[in-house]
C-alpha cells in the first residue's frame, strides 16, 4: 500500500480523516504518468473529501515527458478547421464571461476558490481565442499543453471547494458536494484526452475539437457550483456573524 509521503503530498489536509480504508490501484501509462485510481472498502459520511481529493493524475517522470513533448510537430489549424470550432469556441468564451460575472458577485476577491475560478476563465478565454487563430496559443500542441494545466487548476478549485465544504452545515455540505464529485471525473478525462496520442491532421483536429467541448462541459459546471459556493459562504459568514453577536 502506498503512503501519502511516497506521493510527496502534503499531510495537513488528512486532518480527521479517521481510519477510512484506502487501497491504492496503479500502473504506468505510456505518456509517462502514473494514474493512481482510488477505491474505498470503507468510508465514513465525511470521508468523501479524502476521496475526492486523490482523484488525480499525478506525474512520474516529467523530463521525459517534456521531451516527448518536444519531439511532436507542431500543427497550426487552417481556416476550414477554425471555421468548424467557431461554434464551441463562442460557447466557450460566453461561458468564460458567466464565470467571470459570477466571480465579481464575490465579496472577497483573494478568495481561493475566486482565484482559481478567474485562472480557469482566462484560459478557457485563451482557448476560445485558439479556435479563432488569435491570442497566445499558436500551435495545437500549446492547446493541449494549456488543456492539460486547465484540469491541474481545476483539481486545485476541487481541493478549495472542499476544503470550504468543511465549514458547512450537514444539511448544505452533501449540495456542494455532489457538484464537485461531478467536477473531478471532467477534470481527470480532460487530462486523459490532453495527453492522449494523436497522429495526422484529422485525428489532431478531432483531439482539439474534444479539448474544446470537454473544457466547454467545465465551464457548464463552473456556472452552477460558483454561485453556490456564494450562497454557502454567505450563510456561512452570517451565521459567524449571529454567533460573534451573541457573546456580547
Amino acid at each position: 500500500m502506498l503512503s501519502l509521503m511516497h506521493l510527496g503530498l502534503s499531510t495537513s489536509w488528512r486532518s480527521g480523516l479517521g481510519n477510512s480504508t484506502v487501497s491504492w490501484l496503479y500502473h504506468l501509462e505510456e505518456s509517462s504518468f502514473i494514474s493512481f485510481t482510488l477505491t474505498v472498502e470503507s468510508l465514513p459520511p465525511n470521508a468523501m473529501v479524502d476521496q475526492l481529493f486523490l482523484l488525480n493524475i499525478f506525474p512520474f517522470s516529467q523530463q521525459k515527458h517534456n521531451a516527448n513533448l518536444k519531439s511532436l510537430k507542431p500543427v497550426r489549424l487552417d481556416r476550414e478547421e477554425q471555421a468548424k470550432l467557431g461554434k464551441s469556441g463562442l460557447t466557450l468564451c460566453e461561458l468564460s464571461s458567466q464565470v467571470d460575472s459570477e466571480m465579481e458577485k464575490w465579496d472577497d476577491p483573494e478568495n481561493e476558490i475566486v482565484r482559481h475560478g478567474q485562472c480557469l476563465s482566462s484560459m478557457a478565454y485563451s482557448m476560445y481565442l485558439f479556435t479563432r487563430g488569435e491570442g497566445l496559443l499558436k500551435t495545437t500542441q500549446d492547446l493541449f499543453q494549456q488543456a492539460e494545466a486547465f484540469a491541474i487548476e481545476g483539481l486545485k478549485l476541487v481541493s478549495a471547494l472542499l476544503a470550504f465544504s468543511n465549514q458547512l452545515e450537514d444539511d448544505d455540505k452533501p449540495l456542494l458536494l455532489q457538484e464537485i464529485e461531478k467536477m473531478v471525473p471532467a477534470y481527470r478525462q480532460l487530462q486523459v484526452t490532453a495527453k492522449a496520442h494523436a497522429q495526422g491532421q484529422s485525428a489532431i483536429f478531432a483531439k482539439v475539437d474534444t479539448c474544446i467541448q470537454e473544457a466547454e462541459h467545465i465551464l457548464h459546471m463552473l456556472v452552477q457550483v460558483v454561485p453556490l459556493s456564494c450562497k454557502l459562504l454567505k450563510k456561512v459568514s452570517g451565521r459567524a456573524c449571529e454567533c460573534n453577536y451573541t457573546d456580547f
